[in-house]
């Protein structure tokens, strides 16, 4: 059971997270601006699919498989700056710089949605407060003072 001093630690850097903007927001923003409401629904569903996804991770213990596998973290690193490459070549190749120039092509209420899911799991946010939850709930902590946390964030 949770102590009443850890739930209320817990909801309030939740409430304050929640209410800090990220890149989410200005995502939905932008896309609601240029192409309508319906267009901002359908990248905030994709980004509550990626939320889902990423609570999932954290539920099956994914982040246990990266804090003891070396070679599991060293891939994934190596996989996010191989995406980070992938979105500036894209962002390269569009020719953003022109986008005030002409008028923007409507991609897809699909295309949307899709591009809503993978930025969710680029929140430091959900980072931070998914495995802190998961092991307030598990209990972590309760066990043997040496025993190490399978939480605890790894230093880059």
């Amino acid at each position: 059971m949770l102590s009443f001093e850890t739930t209320c630690a817990f909801f309030v850097a939740s409430l304050l997270m929640a209410m800090t903007p990220g890149p989410d927001v200005i995502i939905v923003l932008t896309q609601s601006s240029l192409y309508g409401m319906r267009a901002g629904v359908l990248t905030t569903l994709g980004l509550m699919t990626g939320l889902l996804g990423h609570t999932l991770a954290v539920a099956l213990g994914v982040a246990v498989l990266f804090q003891t596998s070396e070679a599991a973290f060293t891939a994934l690193k190596f996989l996010g700056a191989a995406y980070l490459l992938y979105l500036a070549w894209q962002s390269f190749r569009s020719g953003v710089f022109r986008a005030f120039l002409t008028q923007s092509l409507f991609p897809g209420y699909g295309t949307l949605y899709r591009r809503g899911v993978p930025l969710q799991h680029h929140q430091p946010q959900g980072d931070a407060v998914l495995p802190c939850g998961a092991a307030a709930v598990r209990g972590a902590g309760t066990g043997p003072p040496d025993a190490p946390d399978p939480v605890a964030r790894r230093p880059v």
